[in-house]
């Protein structure tokens, strides 16, 4: 039982860490939302500091204060390890659960393990398949509060 929480705080802390972001530079594509409903507003960011984030979108240059920003994503591309890894898992948890739900346990290979290979390596295809077509997503920017001088 201490083993499995030990597996579980280090999955954790591995997602935690791979989900951190690097400070915005110049030229990146950022969106940036208003309000909660408010309309996704998408361009390249020119300047940034602590009060106001300037933007280049596809018909001028707009500057916006962070007071005013409720959320701020940043196009990045996607760590190619983590997607494959979790593709290969999803699909040996994903032939498991086929496997346990139909009950009948007939083998497709003749044997557990070669059915194991199969689910893993269709899992790593699809993940791979994925990738090559959507390499980069949005990233949620975590905004730190300013320091008190």
């Amino acid at each position: 039982m201490a083993a499995t929480t030990h597996v579980r705080l280090f999955g954790l802390a591995l997602l935690c860490g791979a989900t951190q972001l690097r400070a915005q530079v110049t030229g990146d594509s950022v969106r940036l939302r208003l309000g909660p409903r408010a309309p996704w507003i998408k361009g390249r960011l020119i300047r940034s500091d602590s009060i106001a984030i300037i933007l280049r979108t596809t018909k001028d240059t707009q500057e916006y204060r962070f007071a005013d920003v409720a959320r701020l994503d940043r196009w990045k591309r996607d760590n190619v390890v983590v997607r494959l890894v979790t593709g290969t898992v999803a699909g040996l948890a994903g032939w498991e659960l086929g496997r346990t739900l139909n009950g009948d346990g007939r083998s497709i290979t003749g044997s557990r393990g070669g059915d194991l290979a199969l689910g893993t390596g269709l899992g790593l295809l699809t993940a791979g398949v994925i990738y090559a077509v959507h390499p980069a997503s949005w990233h949620r920017v975590r905004r730190r509060p300013a320091a008190a001088p």
